[in-house]
């Protein structure tokens, strides 16, 4: 039962912070966003409590707004569902480990933001980090210089490509950093790996069905947070603090 309730706790938290991310990527006062219900982005119908139960509300309404029938994007149960599986994960392998939830909520965040605006928020970068920093200082091992190192290297290279065409943004850089203060080096690599294939695979798919070009913009975020996961689970050691 207890995993039944986790995997709920994923698909309730993505659901809050699909509306979070979506207020706060608006201008206005923050007080209203905060104390302001969840309405349809189309018609602003405020949604009954039954309109938004995770996932289920979804299949019941058939993607669309009970109001003005307009589609609703199906990247929300699919982000619900995710983090539902992803809440999960973490549970079973490591418990409640408060660094693996912290870590993920943020970068999903800062997924949902990319994917959605094509931005991503400065104060939450810095925010993370300053935890990986922090992470780092309180699970430092010799070894670990060497994910620094191999940031250099990838930083470098990044600095270079830029110079010809802007292919990548600071922002991130400075995740990519924070990627390097958590992971081993052979965990690093791995995640750098799984980025770039991930990455490349779904834009050979936009372009196979006309959806896209090589050329075209491609979120980064949601790729780095899917390797940030499977290179976790592909080695049970990944994390320094695991080691």
């Amino acid at each position: 039962m207890i995993y039944i309730y986790i995997f709920l706790l994923g698909t309730v938290f993505a659901s809050f912070l699909n509306a979070s991310v979506y207020r706060f990527g608006k201008k206005g006062n923050w007080k209203n966003k905060l104390i302001s219900r969840s309405h349809c982005e189309h018609c602003k119908h405020e949604l009954e409590w039954y309109e938004l139960i995770p996932i289920i509300s979804w299949v019941v309404l058939k993607g669309r707004c009970s109001k003005c029938k307009k589609s609703i994007d199906f990247i929300h149960p699919l982000s619900e569902l995710f983090l539902g599986i992803a809440f999960l994960l973490i549970f079973l392998s490591y418990g409640l480990s408060l660094w693996h939830y912290v870590f993920l909520t943020i970068l999903y965040c800062l997924s949902i933001s990319d994917l959605k605006t094509q931005r991503i928020s400065a104060n939450l970068t810095h925010i993370l980090l300053v935890l990986g920093v922090i992470f780092f200082i309180l699970n430092y091992n010799a070894i670990a210089w060497l994910s620094i190192g191999y940031f250099i290297l990838v930083a470098t290279g990044i600095t270079i490509l830029n110079h010809f065409k802007k292919s990548f943004g600071f922002g991130d850089l400075l995740l990519l950093l924070f990627f390097a203060l958590i992971f081993n080096p052979i965990n690093y690599l791995t995640f750098l790996l799984l980025t770039l294939y991930i990455a490349a695979i779904f834009s050979l798919v936009l372009v196979s069905i006309n959806r896209g070009t090589l050329k075209s913009y491609i979120p980064l975020l949601p790729f780095m947070l899917l390797a940030f996961l499977l290179a976790r689970f592909i080695n049970l050691n990944s994390l320094l603090f695991l080691n």
